[in-house]
Formats: structure tokens, sequence, C-alpha cells
């Protein structure tokens, strides 16, 4: 269920102010709150719909009658997505979005295909609900398969700061350590 609330509007051709009431000789109101000033609020439970005779009335005593219809209304949204409601819609009426990560479509109905965008530079991609993973190639690694073995500066083989040089052939040259630590510049101590 979800708690709806919303304001009832109403008009009196006088431009009197008007009060709403809802009729209380039903014996059960399924929990249908109804301020004077229109302000309604229900908190849906109850799967089978039923109507709330609502009274508005003048300063005058002249009334007018409205049947208003509750139901609860099922969410659409496939694979444990959440309804939102369409705040471009009016409350109370049924529509919804619905939100669901790793899905797509109306409904969520679709799996969303990470794999699609073909992120594995060296490497097979392997789609997952909400993201991917990398098998990569031979001489590859990284978690898009884009850093080659022979780049050993990318795989880190310096200490984090320091300047690194491929010289080719696994091997590397790295700078002097930063400032405030002392080392040869792979290996940096405070």
């Amino acid at each position: 269920g979800e708690n709806l609330t919303l304001t009832i509007g109403a008009d009196d051709p006088e431009g009197r102010q008007v009060t709403f009431s809802k009729d209380t000789s039903s014996p059960s109101q399924h929990g249908v709150q109804l301020q004077p000033n229109g302000y309604l609020s229900w908190y849906g439970h109850n799967s089978t719909p039923f109507n709330v005779l609502i009274t508005i009335t003048d300063e005058c005593g002249a009334s007018s009658q409205q049947t208003f219809q509750f139901q609860i209304m099922d969410c659409p949204c496939q694979h444990d997505g959440s309804c939102i409601p369409d705040v471009t819609k009016p409350r109370g009426q049924g529509f919804y979005t619905c939100e669901c990560p790793g899905y797509t479509g109306q409904y969520c109905e679709a799996e969303i295909n990470e794999c699609e965008s073909s992120p594995c530079t060296n490497g097979t991609c392997i789609d997952i609900l909400n993201g991917y993973n990398c098998t990569c190639d031979a001489g590859s690694t990284g978690p898009n398969c884009d850093i080659s073995f022979d780049d050993l500066c990318a795989l880190g083989a310096c200490f984090p700061g320091v300047s690194c040089i491929n010289l080719g052939g696994g091997e590397v040259r790295c700078g002097r350590c930063p400032s405030g630590y002392f080392g040869n510049g792979y290996i940096c101590q405070g």
C-alpha cells in the first residue's frame, strides 16, 4: 500500500468558504481521514475497492455530494522495481514510473546489457545484473582489460605518486620518492 494524501478542491458560485465532510453512516470508512479544509489521507491496505460519500457545504448550508472510489492499484514494475508516483500526473490515479537498477523499459521488463558498449578493451565482457565483468586476454589486466602486462607503470610498479618510465623488456625506471619519504622510488617509506 501507499499513503495517499491530497487536497480536494471545490468552488462556491458566490465565492463563499466551503467545508468538506464524509458520510459517517457507513460502518467502515477503511481509514479514510478528511479534514474540513479538504485535506484527505488514506493508507491503502484493503484490496477491495470501496466508495466514500463526501459532502461539500458552503456557509449558507447549501451542499453537494460526490462519491469517491478508493482502490489499490498493483505496482506493475517487474524485477523488484519500485513504483514512484509520476509527478506530472494527478496523485492517487495510478500513474507511476518504475525505478529498477539494472533493468530498463516502462515496467523494468528488460535487463540492461552493460556489455553493449564493449567496455573490455582486450578481453571478453560478461554481462551481470547491474554491471559487467571482464575476462582478459593473455597479456592484459585491469577491470576493463586495458592495461598491458608490458606497461608495468600502469600496473603500479612504482610507489604511488612517483614518476614511472617504461623501459621495455619488463624494466621500469622510478623517480624520486615524494617529499617526506625515502627509498628507491619502487618502495618509499615515511
